[in-house]
């Protein structure tokens, strides 16, 4: 398992406000379509295959991201892995500037019951390989 290259995302006009600033609702959506590649690209299935939701999210802004930028890159990784939930750390840069740091917590649920649930085998085995390959990154550094 390779770690998951970063997502890259065009600005749309919509992104921005009169100040030609990205507008701060919309590092959640660059943080959410980052976030489904990531896992797609994991082998993580998508949808009622593999129900998640978002329990928590926070964003620490460190910089606007401006019209001129262009595109945003967002770089993903998991930060914990428990039973039921996982933790995902998230970069928004530009070509040489870090923008903003989000980190989610991401829970594995029943439609069913309502609840959570443990992750399934094939979602344990993808995200364990993938915390393995990312700590070997970080060995390899």
């Amino acid at each position: 398992m390779t770690v998951p290259l970063p997502s890259r995302i065009p600005l749309r006009l919509g992104d921005l406000d009169i100040l030609g600033h990205v507008n701060n609702a919309c590092y959640l959506t660059y943080f959410e379509e980052a976030r489904i590649s990531y896992l797609q690209q994991i082998g993580i299935p998508s949808g009622a295959a593999s129900p998640r939701v978002v329990a928590r999210f926070e964003i620490d802004y460190l910089r606007p991201v401006l019209r001129s930028h262009g595109e945003v890159e967002v770089g993903t990784s998991i930060e914990r892995l428990g039973n039921r939930s996982f933790v995902l750390l998230q970069e928004v840069r530009t070509v040489d500037e870090l923008h903003a740091r989000g980190r989610s917590v991401i829970v594995a649920f029943d439609m069913g019951t309502q609840r959570s649930r443990e992750f399934s085998d094939v979602e344990r085995a993808a995200l364990s390989a993938v915390l393995a390959a990312q700590a070997a990154d970080r060995v390899g550094s």
